[in-house]
């Protein structure tokens, strides 16, 4: 059989197309022989550039959970719980299973939680929830305590009716035990535990103060410049209320003094002489609304009639 050279029937080489590949592979060939740890270096004819290669991002979302004894913890910053049975559990939910019940998994926030097909497990019967926080009923000793301050500061006192599930217990912020403050009435709550985000530098802090005849004046603002949010009348109450910000100052100490509503969003109004402030720390329209709610269900406690001679 005769060779296609000698029938004439043999095709050139396609030089040009060869050419190519050859130069494709060879380039490959060097970007692969000097990829270095900073990244690609491509060299076109004398000129070498420098291509930076960023390195592969996880984000991790979710951990196991870790044991001490028999008792289960999510990591630092893991702070939403997931069981077997499909329910998640945020930091601050006022129910959640005991400590010696085995979390599923922990999760970076709620919103991956529910991602992955988990449901947030519902608050328990009484319980309000504004904002990511959970409310309930004050317990009625508070309402014993607020009647105590009323006689002692001879004018009605605002007291709870609604305050955070998730948290420590109210206490007097005046003198020793007492609600009273060289003639005002202060009452808060400290280190309530807050939902994820709820604000950056701060604590969960409330504060319900008030007082007469301008003696206290800071228990019922912010004491310097403030920022005027506007009207904030909360139902069922007469007005005029206003909504503000205050800005940084001296922290309160129970007993000792300073600025109650320092770096807070109050809600403050004045009634027979009486200027109150009900406040949350933090600035924000979470903070707004809560505090809004918290005003909202405020009850004045007045003296009793033996405490005013009437």
């Amino acid at each position: 059989m005769s060779s296609d050279w000698e029938r004439g029937e043999r095709q050139p080489v396609r030089w040009r197309a060869v050419a190519v590949a050859v130069a494709v592979a060879v380039a490959v060939v060097l970007v692969v022989v000097n990829r270095g740890r900073d990244g690609l270096t491509v060299e076109a004819g004398r000129q070498t550039e420098a291509a930076p290669v960023a390195p592969a991002e996880v984000e991790v979302v979710v951990q196991p959970a870790a044991s001490a004894g028999d008792q289960w913890f999510c990591p630092n910053g893991f702070d939403v719980r997931a069981y077997d049975d499909g329910l998640a559990y945020p930091r601050n939910h006022p129910a959640p299973p005991p400590p010696d019940r085995r979390p599923s998994a922990c999760y970076r926030d709620l919103a991956r939680a529910q991602a992955a097909g988990l449901r947030l497990a519902p608050p328990p019967p009484g319980t309000e929830q504004l904002a990511d926080v959970y409310l309930h009923a004050t317990p009625p000793d508070v309402r014993a305590t607020c009647a105590g301050a009323a006689d002692a500061v001879g004018f009605a006192v605002p007291c709870p009716g609604l305050v955070p599930a998730a948290g420590a217990d109210l206490r007097c912020g005046g003198q020793g035990a007492s609600c009273d403050y060289e003639g005002g009435f202060i009452l808060e709550q400290r280190g309530f535990l807050t939902p994820e985000g709820w604000c950056s530098d701060c604590d969960g802090h409330l504060v319900f103060a008030a007082s007469a005849d301008g003696i206290q004046p800071q228990f019922a603002s912010c004491f310097g410049e403030r920022r005027d949010l506007g009207a904030a009348r909360p139902l069922d109450r007469a007005g005029p209320f206003e909504l503000v910000e205050c800005p940084p100052g001296p922290p309160w100490i129970p007993g000792g003094g300073g600025y109650p509503h320092e770096r807070h969003t109050v809600v403050t109004w004045s009634r027979d002489g009486v200027d109150y402030g009900v406040s949350v720390e933090g600035h924000g329209q979470a903070q707004q609304a809560l505090v809004r709610r918290l005003a909202e269900a405020v009850e004045l406690v007045a003296p009793s009639r033996d405490a005013s001679g009437s």
